[in-house]
C-alpha cells in the first residue's frame, strides 16, 4: 500500500461518504473577528504560544495533544518546523513564559511526528512518526526531558510490521507501549502493535482488515481490565468505522460496533473510559447534520448510544479529538471547525463540554483565527495540574502555524 501523508487540519488519506465534506481551515485570514462577545469562561482563555516555524520552532502541531510532565511543563510534538521542518519535540512551561525545542526531526529517525507523546513511568516521552526511519515508513522513539532522543522501532510495512503510524501510544500495566499503524499488517490496512519500552521486543498483535476496520487513526485506552479498546477510521458492516478490543498479547480481538452514519461516522480519535466504567468518544462525520457525534458504548459492551450530534456553527463541527474527563466528571473536547461564523466560513473550532449522559453541552470557547487566536484544533485536551484546560491548533497565533493554548474553567 502506498505511503499516505496528512497534513495537519487537513483529511487526505482515506475517502469521506457522499455528503461528507472536510475542508481544511485557512484561520490567518485578514477577515477574522474575535466574534460575539465571550463568556466569563472564554474570558479565562489564552495562547501561551504561537508557533512560527523555521530552524528554531514548530509549527502545525496537527493531532498531536500535549503531555504535562513531572516538572510541570507542557511537551508535546509539530508536524513542521524545526532544523530540517520535519518536525519538532517541544516544551512550554505552564504559563507560556518559557519554550524550547528539544528535538528536530531528520529522514533518519522518522519525520513529521503527527500524534503526541505519552509519559512514560520511568519519566521518558514515548512517540511515533508519521514517515521516515529505515524503511521510510515511520519510527517509534523515546525522549528525555533534556531533549536525549533514541529510536525504539523502525517500521518496515510488509505483512509482519506496521507503517506510518498516525496516532499516540499507550504505556500498558505491563510497562510495554501499545499503539496503531494506518497501513501495513496482512491486509495493508493497518495494525495493532506492542514495543518494549527499551525498543528489544516487538510484535504485531493485530493485522486489521475491511471487516475489523482499518486505517486507525487514534490511540488505544487500556481498560480497568486490562484489555485495549480502540477505533478504526474506517471499515466495518457499512464501511464508516468500527470499535473495537484486543487483549495484551494479541490472541482476543473482536469488534464491539460498526458505525452506521446515524450514530456516527469515521471515528478519527480513540476512546476514554470514563469513571462509571462506560467508554467515550466521537466521531467526525455522521449524526444528525452529518458533521459528527459524540457517542458512548456501554460499560458491558452491549450497546452504543449517541450523546451529541454536532451541528456546525452553534456548536462546532467534526471533531478530530477525543474526549477527557475533568475532574468535575463531564468529558471536554475540540471541534476542527464551526463557531465563530466570521472567522471563516466553516469556523475555526469550538472548546466544549458535554455531561456525561449528553443532556448537558455548552460550548466553552469559539476559536477566533487570526493572528491572536488559535483556529483548527484536532488534538486532545489535557487537564494540568492546575484544573486548567490546555491544548493546540494546526492554525492561529501570530504566523498562523498553531498555538498552544490555556482554558480556564470553573462549572
Amino acid at each position: 500500500m502506498a505511503v499516505h501523508e496528512e497534513k495537519p487540519g487537513m483529511k487526505g488519506i482515506m475517502p469521506l461518504a457522499a455528503g461528507v465534506v472536510l475542508t481544511a481551515v485557512a484561520c490567518g485570514s485578514p477577515t477574522t473577528t474575535t466574534g460575539p462577545s465571550p463568556s466569563p469562561s472564554e474570558q479565562a482563555y489564552q495562547v501561551l504560544h504561537s508557533f512560527a516555524g523555521g530552524t528554531t520552532d514548530g509549527a502545525g502541531p496537527s493531532s498531536a495533544g500535549l503531555v504535562q510532565g513531572s516538572d510541570g511543563a507542557l511537551y508535546g510534538t509539530t508536524y513542521g518546523g524545526g532544523a530540517s521542518d520535519f518536525g519538532t519535540v517541544f516544551k512550554v512551561s505552564a504559563d507560556g513564559s518559557l519554550f524550547s525545542v528539544l528535538h528536530s526531526f531528520t529522514l533518519r529517525d522518522g519525520y513529521h511526528p503527527y500524534a503526541g507523546l505519552v509519559r512514560g513511568t520511568d519519566g521518558a516521552f514515548y512517540g511515533t512518526t508519521l514517515q521516515g526511519g529505515a524503511a521510510g515508513v515511520g519510527t517509534v522513539f523515546k525522549v528525555l526531558a533534556n531533549g536525549s532522543f533514541s529510536i525504539l522501532h523502525n517500521f518496515g510495512g510488509g505483512s509482519s510490521d506496521g507503517a506510518n503510524p498516525n496516532a499516540s501510544l499507550v504505556q500498558g500495566k505491563d510497562g510495554a507501549l501499545y499503539g496503531t499503524t494506518l497501513n501495513g499488517g496482512a491486509s495493508g490496512a493497518g495494525t495493532v502493535f506492542k514495543v518494549s519500552a527499551d525498543g528489544l521486543f516487538f510484535s504485531l498483535l493485530q493485522s486489521l482488515d475491511a471487516n475489523s476496520g482499518y486505517s486507525p487513526r487514534a490511540a488505544l485506552v487500556q481498560s480497568t481490565d486490562g484489555v485495549f479498546y480502540g477505533t478504526a477510521y474506517q471499515g466495518g458492516t457499512s464501511g464508516v468505522g468500527t470499535v473495537f478490543k484486543v487483549s495484551a498479547d494479541g490472541s482476543l480481538f473482536s469488534v464491539l460496533h460498526s458505525f452506521a452514519t446515524v450514530n456516527g461516522a469515521y471515528p478519527y480519535a480513540g476512546l476514554v473510559q470514563g469513571s462509571d466504567g462506560a467508554f467515550y468518544g466521537t466521531t467526525a462525520g455522521g449524526g444528525t447534520s452529518n458533521v459528527g457525534t459524540a457517542f458512548k458504548v456501554s460499560a458491558d459492551e452491549s450497546s452504543l448510544s449517541l450523546l451529541h450530534s454536532f451541528d456546525s456553527l452553534t456548536n462546532g463541527d467534526y471533531p478530530e479529538a477525543g474526549l477527557i474527563q475533568g475532574k468535575d466528571g463531564a468529558f471536554y473536547g475540540t471541534t476542527l471547525q464551526g463557531g465563530v461564523v466570521n472567522c471563516h466560513d466553516q469556523g475555526c473550532g469550538t472548546v466544549f463540554r458535554i455531561s456525561a449522559d449528553g443532556s448537558s453541552f455548552s460550548v466553552l470557547h469559539k476559536f477566533a483565527g487570526g493572528t491572536s487566536d488559535g483556529g483548527a484544533s484536532n488534538a486532545s485536551l489535557i487537564q494540568g495540574t492546575d484544573g486548567a484546560f490546555y491544548g493546540t491548533t494546526t492554525q492561529g497565533g501570530a504566523s498562523d502555524k498553531g498555538v498552544v493554548f490555556r482554558l480556564s474553567y470553573r462549572p
